[in-house]
Parts: structure tokens; sequence; C-alpha cells
């Protein structure tokens, strides 16, 4: 629940700036669908698996990135940059775990690496995918908890141009602003509205002289 993670970020439990939670955070999501893509495993022989290939790991010195990896992980550093400025709000949390991106990013890959029943001492593509499935997943997770995010992209789109109106927009504004007169945009709009509302949008009718306004304010 949105408390219960709030708990866990407190002054006294290091802060959302503390180094412990800017690296493992994603260890305490577990409740999205989008899972990654597992790697083969004898689930009838799953212990001893795991002993052997743990006595593998424990034997490599040194794990070295494919050259296709170190392309991967360039091109994510570049898009994931560093946050430089922080907000006092709950969206922060989830911009720790973008600020450590890339350094999560080789953790989870090397731990997929270690675990592969294949026991190549080499970080390749594979790996870097399946860890950045994970962390994706791991954000919107996050998101969702917060209420920072719906995890629907068009959700997302919409709530942040309702954000840029100032939090709520009138029909008039939805229709010949945001959907640009486009008839079946604003349909698609609507439709959103509908779906999360009470959730991440609520409707607010208000009675005038003549009729009624209708218009849509983000829930914060």
């Amino acid at each position: 629940t949105p408390a219960r993670m709030r708990h866990f970020f407190n002054t006294d439990n290091g802060g959302v700036y503390s180094g412990f939670y800017s690296r493992f955070i994603f260890s305490q999501t577990w409740k999205d669908k989008q899972i990654f893509e597992p790697m083969s495993i004898d689930w009838g022989n799953l212990l001893q698996q795991f002993r052997d290939q743990l006595t593998w790991a424990r034997s490599q010195f040194q794990i070295s990135l494919a050259a296709n990896s170190i392309e991967i992980f360039k091109e994510v550093k570049n898009k994931k940059s560093p946050v430089e400025t922080w907000e006092e709000d709950t969206e922060t949390i989830a911009q720790v775990l973008g600020n450590r991106y890339d350094l999560n990013l080789l953790k989870v890959a090397l731990i997929f690496c270690l675990f592969d029943p294949i026991q190549k001492a080499e970080i390749t593509p594979k790996h870097m995918a399946q860890a950045m499935k994970f962390l994706e997943s791991s954000e919107s997770t996050i998101s969702r908890v917060l209420r920072t995010a719906t995890g629907d992209p068009l959700a997302d789109d919409l709530y942040s141009k309702i954000k840029a109106y100032g939090g709520s927009v009138t029909m008039t504004q939805l229709t010949n602003e945001i959907a640009g007169k486009n008839k079946l945009q604003k349909q698609k709009y609507l439709e959103v509205l509908i779906k999360h509302q009470d959730k991440h949008f609520k409707k607010v009718v208000t009675a005038t002289a003549t009729n009624t306004k209708t218009s849509w304010e983000i829930i914060q």
C-alpha cells in the first residue's frame, strides 16, 4: 500500500535519499504482472540446480560485458541520466530508481548471468534485456502504488496534459485543445477518463444559471 511503502522511506529509516534504497528499491516491488522472460528451469530438481549454479557463481572472479551489452549499457546510461534535482513529493521514490538505473541494470544483469545454466562468465544482451524488463516492471509498480502513474500509456499521457493545465480541464478544453478537435481522440480520452475514474481522474459537474458544466480533475 502507499502508506506501507512510504513507511520504508521516512527519515528514521534513512529517507528517500539513502544509498541503500537507491540501489535496492526494486526488491520491495512485487505486485506487477509484467514478468520478465524466465530462463529454462528444471523445476523437478530446482534445489540441486540452485546449489550447482551457486557453486559455479562463487568460483567466478570476473564477469565481462559482451560487446553488444556494452552498447546497450551506454544507450541506457544516456537515456537514464542522473536526477540532479529532487522534488519534495512521492514521485521522488520512482526517481531514485531512475537515478541509479544504469548501475542497477548491471547488477540485475549480473544476477541473471550468474544463474544462467549456460555458465558463461559474460553478460550477454539476453541478460541485459531480462534485467531491463525487471527494472521497468519495478518502476511501473512504484508509480502505480504511489499514484504517480496509471500504468496505462494513454492515461499517463492524458494525466500529464491535464496536470499541465493546472490539474483540471473543461470538456471544451479536452475537445478543442487536448484532443485537437479530433472526435476519435476525444472518444479515446473519454474512455480513459471513465476507466480510471475515482482512481486517477475525478469528474466534476457544476450547475450554472442555464445548464451544467462538466470538467475533469486529476487525483494527486
